[in-house]
């Protein structure tokens, strides 16, 4: 994912892509330079329910009076196992979206 945000920030410098991660708490976060007035970001969540976990990605809109969050990846009752062998597929998710969303061709 390092590598994904360096090629990011060679293509796009003023965007000021940076990852923020959060091993322990299972937590990623994509952030760029928004070109407008509010602040933007991907945001990568797994959490557990007993043997199983949830994975969500979605692009969070963070304004003065509203935040608004728009999904782009839901796995829900998924055994460790199960992820970690559909980590290529949700790591191209990721890319895929980031880039539609920060308009990167």
């Amino acid at each position: 994912m390092e590598l994904f945000i360096t090629r990011l920030n060679k293509k796009e410098p003023e965007k000021k892509f940076a990852l923020e991660a959060n091993e322990k708490q299972m937590h990623w976060t994509i952030k760029w330079k928004s070109s407008k007035n509010y602040s933007e970001f991907f945001e990568i969540e797994i959490w557990s329910d007993n043997n199983n976990y949830t994975l969500r990605g979605e692009h969070v809109i963070d304004s003065l009076f509203d935040q608004v969050n728009e999904p782009y990846l839901l796995y829900e009752n998924k055994s460790d196992i199960e992820l970690i062998s559909e980590k290529e597929e949700i790591l191209k998710i990721i890319k895929t979206s980031v880039i539609k969303i920060t308009y990167i061709n």
